[in-house]
Order: structure tokens, then sequence, then C-alpha cells
């Protein structure tokens, strides 16, 4: 039992760490004064939920489907790489840079915030690599009393 809560704990820390589309997002809202309290408890009720749904099902219906596993292994390898070239791209052009500007502050409404969210939270491919590949191929693995434990760190 202590294996899966330190295996969910890593897995977990290992994707947060990431800043990734999602994170940045809550990031810029933040210093812009944008309904954080809004962007922050959808995004987590967002995860939650996917996290829920990948580690109680998904993940041993992709485990025991070959197929499915290597399609989504591939997709995601062919994103990563696709996505890391472009960061490399801009890091080395010199144009990766997360701009903030004054004029923003506290300027847009919250349906407006809500909406962008959901966008960056449900559309970016990236969480669906994280949960459905990652985190649901390490759930296809474990019997139902390991994933409560590994659930209640990844979480």
């Amino acid at each position: 039992m202590l294996l899966e809560i330190l295996r969910g704990a890593f897995i977990s820390a290992s994707l947060i760490i990431a800043i990734g589309a999602q994170n940045l997002f809550v990031l810029k809202q933040e210093l812009l004064k944008n309904h954080i309290f809004y962007v922050s408890a959808i995004c987590f009720v967002c995860d939650f939920a996917l996290m829920s749904i990948v580690i109680f099902g998904v993940g041993t219906f992709i485990r025991s489907n070959s197929l499915i596993t290597n399609i989504l292994a591939i997709s995601g390898a062919i994103f990563l790489v696709w996505y890391g070239f472009c960061a490399f791209k801009n890091a080395i052009k010199g144009t990766s840079s997360m701009q903030i500007e004054s004029n923003l502050l506290n300027n847009n409404n919250l349906l407006k915030v809500v909406l962008a969210t959901l966008a960056v939270t449900l559309l970016n491919p990236h969480v669906y690599l994280d949960t459905v590949v990652i985190v649901g191929g390490i759930a296809g693995t474990l019997t139902n009393e390991q994933k409560f434990a590994f659930f209640d760190w990844c979480s």
C-alpha cells in the first residue's frame, strides 16, 4: 500500500512541477488578479474529475486494449516531440515569455475567464496525455484497493 501512495505522490509531483499551458494560464490570471478563485476551483474540479475517471475506469480499459495503448503512446510521443521542438525553437529565438500588460488588470469579466479556463483545461492535449496515457497506464495495473491509495495522492 505504501508503494502505491509513494507512486501516486511522485507521479503527481512530476505532473504539477512541469509548467504546462494550464499552470501558465493560472499564474497569469493570478498576476492579472482575474477571478483567481474561480480559475483555481475550475482547474481543481476538472483535474479531479479527469483523474477519477481515468484511475477508476478508463485506465483499465486502455490497459486491456493494446491497439488503443499503442495509438495513444505514439500520438503522445509525436505531440511531445512537436511541442518540445516548438519550445526549443522559441527558446533559441528568445520569443518565449509570459507577457503581463498592466491595462489588463481586472479587465476580464467572469464568464470570459471561466470559458478560457475551461478551454485551457479541457482542450489541452497535454492533459489527456498526462491523465490517460501516464496515469491511466499505471492505474490499469493496480487492484481496486491499490487504486484508492494511488488516487489519494494523484488527485
